[in-house]
């Protein structure tokens, strides 16, 4: 389908991880002459790569959907096309349900969506064995951030959780192709290099040599040009002390992003996760002695099938520990695939609601007293984009991107993006601008 009349647009809905597929479609457009239009309304083909893993992620792909198909009824040709999880999820109600889109497709021929739109056929799905390794991308976050995709799918068959139903089991790439791979974002402006997967501790366990992540890490380092290395969705296992100590010296960050879902033993067992409270708390400890300016967030879900009250605050005290910095949570939701869906006691919602307040509250108050003990240090940081005509928004090494938080940074003669180091202020008492769903700190240049 090359034309270099046609214009596409893209709508990526989900996760970083998602994001990157959407970055292939990207590229893939450009390949065949297509140009690029941040108008939907003047598109060809819009193409919206949708997430399926919860409920609320399904019904803003719903939703997406039907608003671009309000725009279709005004341009008669425009082609609308859904990929992703949401696809390889619902492919049969889909069909039937959304006449307005054109062609779906699922996780693993995403890149092939130019040259499908010329069949004649409006589902293309196929097992999630991924193929697009290779495929080049072009960066759709704004440099100098960019994501690095180390594996696909995954193995740890947790009773909550689709992924592997979604994405097959975890297919590691190798060190040399992940190698060229963060070469060529540093030249394309990356200086911080996120590393990503579904399960990122877990790399290299299906390749037949004796790769890991450690192996990976010690590689990255050596690339010149990366002012930081961020590493995200480490699950609490398989944690040595050489692999601690990678992260006490740059621009490897001594961010560990721990996700442990819970810390009741009871409940971990059920979710079929392969640690216990025991082996969390050891963990985090030995964190926190080998690298003592380490921050340690994690993400936990409440409301899970049988959580009691004694459950729920095995939960929350561990949660109020200095051995936790912030946290972010989630409420079950019984996805009707997953294992846990099926399990006796489901908790009601006004229960999950009740505890998903006791949570909001507690990681406020985690995030005001973590951020009172950096107040007057100086840190490091990356200056994103303006704010309003006094402020510039960023983010602190110890900041991931949507996740942690933000810094408001008084503006100086130097456009963003660029790292500096500021003095943080945690004051946002002349701020009149609105604070949204997270800290902002005010914050001065250096």
């Amino acid at each position: 389908m090359k034309n270099s009349s046609k214009k596409f647009h893209i709508i990526s809905l989900g996760c970083s991880k998602n994001l990157i597929d959407s970055e292939k479609i990207f590229y893939q457009f450009e390949k065949f002459s297509f140009s690029y239009t941040p108008d939907p309304s003047s598109a060809d083909v819009v193409v919206i790569n949708t997430c399926g893993f919860i409920r609320d992620a399904v019904e803003e792909s719903i939703d997406t959907i039907l608003e671009m198909g309000e725009i279709k009824k005004k341009k008669p040709g425009m082609k609308i096309v859904v990929s992703g999880c949401m696809v390889q999820r619902y492919r049969d109600q889909l069909l039937s349900e959304l006449p307005e889109v054109d062609l779906f497709v699922g996780t693993t021929d995403f890149y092939r969506i130019p040259e499908l739109l010329d069949e004649n056929k409006r589902l293309h799905i196929t097992r999630p064995i991924y193929k697009a390794w290779e495929i080049p991308r072009h960066l759709l976050t704004r440099p100098p951030v960019g994501y690095l995709k180390i594996a696909e799918g995954c193995s740890a068959n947790c009773s909550f959780c689709i992924i592997p139903r979604l994405r097959g089991p975890q297919r590691s790439r190798t060190v040399d192709k992940l190698l060229d791979e963060a070469k060529w974002m540093k030249d394309q402006g990356v200086e911080e290099l996120i590393i990503i997967a579904q399960d990122t501790t877990a790399y290299g366990r299906d390749l037949d040599d004796e790769t890991n992540l450690t192996t990976l890490l010690e590689r990255l380092k050596k690339i010149e040009g990366f002012r930081w290395i961020r590493v995200q969705y480490l699950y609490p296992e398989e944690y040595d002390e050489e692999f601690i100590e990678l992260f006490a010296e740059p621009p490897l960050l001594p961010y560990f992003d721990i996700p442990i879902q819970h810390f009741s033993d009871t409940i971990l067992k059920r979710m079929n996760r392969r640690s216990d409270s025991k082996t969390i708390r050891n963990l985090f400890k030995k964190i926190k002695k080998k690298i003592p300016q380490s921050v340690i967030r994690t993400t936990v879900i409440t409301g899970f099938p049988s959580e009691t009250d004694d459950d729920f605050e095995r939960l929350t005290s561990f949660l109020e520990e200095d051995l936790v910095d912030f946290f972010g949570f989630f409420k079950f939701s019984p996805e009707e695939e997953a294992r846990a869906s099926k399990f006796p006691d489901q908790i009601d919602e006004e229960i999950k609601e009740e505890r998903a307040e006791i949570l909001s509250q507690l990681a406020w108050e985690k995030l005001e007293n973590f951020y009172n003990k950096f107040s007057g240090k100086s840190v490091s940081a990356i200056v994103e984009e303006e704010w309003d005509e006094k402020y510039n928004i960023g983010r602190a090494w110890f900041q991931g991107p949507d996740a942690d938080g933000s810094l408001l940074i008084k503006k100086t003669t130097t456009p963003p993006p660029f790292f500096t180091e500021v003095e943080v202020k945690n004051e946002v008492s002349e701020f009149d601008g609105e604070v949204m769903d997270t800290t902002y700190l005010s914050t001065g240049t250096k």
